[in-house]
């Protein structure tokens, strides 16, 4: 008789009130049991601190300080002077959206989150706009 590969199924139930679940999965096949469980062993601690630690948002969501951002775009709106006046309405929405995102986010909403990355990243080419009509008419 020889066993050969067959199909594994696991069943988490998450409690929805811890807010978030942290897996590691391993890839541990080629290995005997015993040598499994030695190496599970011997990286489980490290391996559970480093989850624990890991940040898992988006780059653009860690990274954004808005009090500076609101800041320079407010900045640059001044310095654009007549050219920025048609992007002020885009760039107040854009305040405000952020604005509201990242309390949603910070509160551990993750849609919002996700949505907040996406503004930030769809943000940079107004900030190019208006860095260049700032340097035209603020040199």
């Amino acid at each position: 008789m020889s066993i050969g590969g067959y199909a594994v199924q696991t069943r988490l139930d998450l409690k929805p009130e811890a807010g978030e679940a942290r897996l590691a999965l391993y890839d541990l096949s080629g290995m005997t049991n015993a040598d499994a469980e030695a190496y599970l062993r011997s990286h489980a601690a490290e391996d559970l601190a480093r989850l624990q630690e890991t940040d898992f948002r988006p780059r653009a969501v860690r990274e954004l300080d808005f009090e500076a951002q609101r800041a320079e775009a407010l900045k640059l709106l001044a310095d654009a002077a007549e050219d920025g006046k048609t992007l002020e309405p885009s760039v107040q929405e854009l305040l405000a959206a952020v604005e509201v995102l990242k309390a949603k986010a910070e509160g551990g909403d993750w849609v919002a989150e996700a949505d907040l990355a996406t503004r930030v990243a769809d943000s940079a080419d107004l900030f190019w706009k208006l860095r260049a009509f700032a340097a035209l008419n603020n040199p």
